[in-house]
């Protein structure tokens, strides 16, 4: 999970919504975010500190809301203003290029970086990756009914297959023998849905709007820690 610069100064943005499965580090990511982003982070959570829920008394307004948390703990500060892009120093770059090579190896799941930042190696990753694994197939196995199970296996079992080649899209025919898109799509919907994979669309064209000039027939999958 990560989450894109352009957000922050985009004067027109909306609120950013980080949607998941459980334990994959979404808290963790927004955390990192403002702490490197903002000079004041503040962090309300609803179901610890019931609380604030009354923020919202007096409408949706931004200054309305600012407003009452200050009420219910004037220690919170809100500061305006945003920082100043530079570019990379070689020194930055290189050390940037040395922690992108760890996460290609590591992946995202927090686990496996925890237990690498504990040890300084990367003794008991893949052990502790193929275990998540195990985990992800068995929650399909849980979760998914019928013949759905068995094709929802196949699907994530060809990610990484189908990654490793030079393929343009991901291909429903390699998943197995006489495989069809229309009995299969409703798999990588199931994945995509449950947070364990991104589906990756072909741009007709690299214009904005994005959504309006993809081409949904042409995609990759990748799993979810990838991004």
């Amino acid at each position: 999970m990560y989450f894109r610069k352009e957000w922050k100064y985009n004067p027109e943005r909306k609120p950013l919504v980080i949607r998941g499965p459980r334990q994959v580090g979404k808290t963790e990511s927004i955390r990192r975010f403002g702490n490197q982003n903002y000079k004041n982070v503040i962090e309300i959570n609803f179901v610890e500190e019931p609380k604030y829920k009354k923020i919202i008394a007096d409408g949706y307004k931004t200054d309305d809301i600012i407003k009452n948390i200050s009420r219910i703990d004037p220690g919170k500060r809100f500061t305006a203003g945003m920082q100043k892009l530079t570019p990379f120093n070689e020194v930055e770059l290189s050390v940037c290029q040395n922690m992108f090579l760890d996460f290609s190896i590591l992946g995202g799941m927090p686990e496996v970086v925890r237990d690498y930042i504990v040890q300084g190696t990367f003794e008991g990753s893949l052990e502790t990756q193929r275990q998540l694994l195990a985990d992800y197939k068995e929650d399909i196995r849980k979760y998914a009914v019928g013949m759905d199970q068995t094709r929802i296996l196949n699907v994530f079992n060809q990610i990484p297959i189908q990654l490793a080649k030079d393929n343009k899209k991901f291909q429903i025919s390699k998943v197995t023998s006489g495989a069809r898109f229309k009995d299969y799509r409703g798999c990588i919907e199931w994945l995509s849905d449950a947070g364990i994979i991104n589906v990756c669309y072909c741009m007709n064209y690299p214009e904005l709007p994005l959504k309006g000039n993809f081409d949904d027939t042409k995609y990759i999958l990748q799993t979810a820690d990838c991004w």
